[in-house]
């Protein structure tokens, strides 16, 4: 998958989750290993104080990696609501993704906040297409 470069927002399509853990640590979430088919479009602030930074993140995992990703989110899949697809078509669209979310099938998302030394420090939005139980698709946007 190809991202466009558009002004101030860059984009690649490969994980360095595991080489040098530096987007890991930014954003502070556990892609579990052997995911899949993974992508993702970095949007940094504009640079003022308030300024985040949104991390549009896609990769397919196991009903465990699902588990694992979420736990770092401080929630687990019985949090997931059935049928809330809480990362809209229209925040996708807004960045120029062309990822295809919440269009029939079996959904589930939910709101969380991103932990640290007991305070919250960002926000993600989960959504998971299980139309293939043992491979979610998992999609998120994550924003510190």
């Amino acid at each position: 998958m190809q991202w466009k470069t558009l002004d101030r927002y860059y984009a690649l399509n490969h994980f360095p989750w595991r080489a040098d853990g530096s987007l890991q640590k930014a954003f502070r979430l556990a892609v579990p290993a052997g995911a899949e088919d993974a992508s993702y479009l970095v949007v940094p602030g504009d640079g003022s104080p308030d300024s985040g930074q949104d991390l549009y993140l896609r990769f397919r995992t196991t009903p465990g990696g699902l588990e694992e990703f979420l736990t770092s989110l401080g929630e687990t899949t019985g949090h997931l609501a059935a049928g809330d697809v809480v990362l809209g078509q229209d925040d996708i669209d807004s960045v120029g993704l062309s990822w295809r979310i919440g269009s029939g099938g079996r959904w589930a998302g939910l709101y969380a906040g991103i932990p640290e030394r007991g305070e919250t420090v960002g926000t993600a939005l989960p959504t998971a297409d299980e139309n293939e139980v043992a491979a979610p698709l998992v999609y998120a946007h994550v924003t510190v």
